[in-house]
């Protein structure tokens, strides 16, 4: 057992020894394209927004130019529901969550019966169990 012990602690030591990279490190600079600028320049150039008179195109995404895209748009619109309908499919997948999740619920189930029954000294007993309520055959 204490050999185990020790041969994890030792393939541990190796496997986190094998993560560690030396105090000498220096990450290898990227190369990025002229046109793009640097965090530390684009923090020192910011341009203030301005708004604009016109309003905004509604169907923003065509001046890509790509019939794909358009098509499926069109589709996720027709295919959009009212926020009231949404609300309604909502409750109904709750509500049917519930009854999936009932049968997982415990249960409690009770029954309770009496039956008194007294017998004359001059007649007859019913020994059939039927109380009386079966047809008489002769």
């Amino acid at each position: 057992m204490r050999n185990a012990i020790t041969f994890v602690c030792v393939a541990a030591a190796a496997l986190f020894a094998g993560c560690t990279v030396g105090p000498d490190y220096r990450c290898p600079p990227a190369a990025l394209p002229a046109q793009w600028a640097s965090p530390a320049s684009d923090a020192q150039q910011t341009v203030a927004s301005h708004p604009v008179a016109e309003p905004v195109d509604t169907r923003w995404w065509q001046q890509f130019g790509d019939p794909e895209l358009t098509s499926l748009i069109e589709r996720v619109a027709a295919a959009n529901l009212d926020v009231e309908e949404a609300g309604t499919r909502v409750a109904g997948a709750r509500a049917a969550r519930r009854m999936t999740g009932a049968d997982a619920a415990p249960s409690v189930s009770a029954r309770a019966s009496y039956e008194h029954a007294r017998s004359s000294q001059n007649g007859l007993v019913d020994i059939s169990g039927l109380g009386g309520k079966s047809d008489y055959n002769v």
